[in-house]
């Protein structure tokens, strides 16, 4: 099901939509990003409020900031391999603490 919106957005969106070749493609899968990142959102904190804590605009900063700096101290291969997900990034560590194992011997 999909229904026909007209929307006005900034010229730097619209100028990017209509570069991609199909502006409704490239504003659904922005939108759909954007719902998977409230449901993610969302779920983290109902699993907080399970473990007895709750979520505040304050630790949300400060988590914020922690992620940032661990963002930054992380390599283009292992940003990557995260980015692909849990078990590609777990295939990554333990490929790269073997190759650190056979250096060591």
């Amino acid at each position: 099901m999909s229904k026909r919106l007209t929307i006005i957005v900034p010229d730097q969106v619209a100028e990017r939509a209509q570069a991609s070749g199909n502006a409704s493609k490239w504003f659904t899968a922005a939108g759909l990003r954007l719902l998977s990142g409230e449901q993610y959102l969302a779920a983290g904190v109902r699993h907080m409020a399970g473990a007895g804590l709750t979520a505040t605009e304050e630790g949300a900063r400060t988590a914020g900031e922690v992620l940032r700096a661990a963002e930054q101290r992380m390599s283009p291969e292992t940003w990557a391999a995260l980015r692909r997900g849990p078990q590609p990034y777990r295939d990554f560590l333990a490929a790269r603490d073997a190759a650190a194992a056979a250096d060591a011997a």
